[in-house]
């Protein structure tokens, strides 16, 4: 192997981690002004410093019960300190740009600001609406809100008083509504997933906002039954799609580079598509057993074992070449189906076969990188391709290209998933005050909200490209066709001995 692949070169294998859970109670206060709340939630919140996860490391790498939680993991509060964020009536504020925005609060504190009577932000909203599976379930948020709405009257006021109060009830129950249509547009699968939750707000909208608010309640239901309807749209395209190049036989020999990428363009979107926004939270894919992977995590779970698959799946067919002039084929098939994912911004495809080629197996063959290298221009095709997904400053180069490419495209998951697990690492789930253990770090929240916004925003575009079954199949059924690294790297020592 030639010197642009020696030495101390680095490698697409990023780590997991595991970890480990404490719980602890929110405590309860008192509510002081109109529409405030108490609550006695169970959270918990992330420990660092667990050991890695072991499994495939190749790839960097929910629902409960009204009465169990997704809680979150817990933090020690440390001895007091000098300029110490200071706790103003359960809230704590920062300025950012010139601007006042939360930097904590207690979790009723932060839903009566969802649904503040004087004004509604939208961005906080969908923040909480993105990461709140960190601290309660959907259930759990939903038996609040129905608290926030049932406010109830103040004692022994004055008429003028009790006016202003009703009005002010009022409008907080239209942004509670509001917030509900919200949660219904975005995020339906919290419902969809657990008919309980969602026959409760069902009854809870007829018994009220049917007899206070009956234009409101109408479009809640009306939402409900939208989203139920819409689990796929049919997508328009203005142009028709290429022409497929069929395969003449089931044999991955006869597929055409092009249609490879494109049909594992059409495969790994719609996998990818099937990420829900939840399963983002809290690490799941890291979670120390596979069950509990499927359980919190169950796309991104098998997103992370098909870029496996794929990775182990492309040494196979490199060395189940005997003849070095024929793996050298093989490699150059390879770099060609980069080189289409590349012009589909399938970048996702483009790490697996990368992944693949950095593998021992492959990565020891020296008379076969020595033939590669040999072919100025398809060695510069590949160089070009590993450039552009380097993990030099932290994938600085592959985040610029990101930016530019215009949709549908595919990004490299794990580099979402490296960029949680440093916000989830690095920032406590609960602000470390003295005294305080309910204080919810919301500007963590805001990090969290924007990575996972950013995946939302490739899941919308799909690729027009027509499913070609004969190889869309062979890859579906991918998994039967990988063998293990051991496995690999003695075939290896077979094509080429140690010299």
């Amino acid at each position: 192997m030639g010197g642009a692949l020696a030495g101390g070169e680095s490698r697409p294998t990023p780590l997991g981690h595991t970890m480990t859970e404490k719980r602890f109670v929110v405590g309860e206060k008192r509510a002081e002004g109109i529409g405030e709340l108490k609550s006695s939630v169970s959270i918990n919140a992330f420990s660092k410093g667990a050991p890695p996860n072991d499994e495939r490391k190749r790839f960097f790498t929910g629902s409960s019960s009204l009465s169990t939680g997704n809680m979150i993991k817990p933090v020690v509060v440390p001895k007091k300190k000098e300029n110490q964020d200071k706790v103003e009536n359960d809230l704590v504020m920062f300025s950012k740009n010139f601007q006042v925005q939360i930097k904590g609060g207690t979790l009723p504190k932060i839903i009566e600001r969802c649904t503040n009577e004087s004004a509604t932000d939208n961005n906080f909203v969908d923040t909480f609406l993105l990461t709140y599976r960190t601290y309660l379930n959907a259930g759990e948020l939903l038996e609040m809100l129905f608290e926030r709405y049932n406010i109830p009257d103040p004692q022994g006021v004055e008429d003028v008083a009790l006016q202003q109060f009703n009005e002010a009830r009022k409008i907080i129950r239209l942004r509670v509504g509001n917030l509900i249509k919200r949660w219904l547009t975005h995020h339906f699968h919290d419902f969809n997933d657990n008919p309980e939750i969602l026959n409760r707000l069902t009854d809870f909208v007829n018994s009220t906002y049917m007899n206070t608010d009956p234009s409101l309640g109408k479009s809640i239901i009306g939402q409900i039954d939208n989203s139920r309807k819409t689990k796929e749209r049919e997508n328009s395209f203005s142009s028709p799609p290429p022409k497929s190049i069929i395969p003449t036989k089931d044999s991955f020999d006869d597929f055409d580079p092009v249609e490879v990428a494109r049909q594992l363009c059409i495969f790994e979107q719609q996998m990818f598509k099937s990420i829900h926004t939840k399963e983002c939270l809290n690490q799941g894919w890291n979670s120390k057993t596979n069950e509990k992977k499927l359980e919190l995590s169950p796309n991104v779970t098998r997103m992370i074992r098909h870029f496996n698959d794929v990775s182990f799946w492309v040494q196979a067919q490199i060395l189940s070449q005997k003849k070095l002039d024929l793996r050298v084929k093989m490699m150059k098939k390879f770099i060609k189906i980069m080189k289409a994912s590349r012009e589909f911004n399938n970048f996702n495809l483009i790490q697996e076969i990368l992944a693949g080629f950095a593998g021992n197996a492959i990565f020891r063959l020296k008379k076969t990188w020595a033939k590669i290298e040999k072919e100025k221009k398809v060695f510069d095709e590949y160089s070009q391709l590993k450039a552009t997904l380097a993990q030099d400053h932290n994938y600085k180069t592959y985040r610029d290209v990101l930016k530019e490419v215009n949709p549908p495209c595919l990004p490299y998951l794990g580099v979402f998933l490296t960029d949680l697990t440093f916000l989830e690492d690095g920032n406590p789930n609960i602000l470390p005050l003295e005294g305080r253990n309910d204080i919810i770090n919301f500007e963590k929240m805001r990090k969290v909200s924007v990575v996972i916004q950013r995946i939302v925003i490739y899941q919308q575009q799909p690729y027009n490209f027509t499913k070609v079954d004969m190889i869309y199949n062979y890859f579906d059924s991918l998994a039967s066709k990988t063998m293990t690294e051991a496995e690999l790297y003695s075939l290896s020592l077979e094509v080429e001995p140690r010299e």
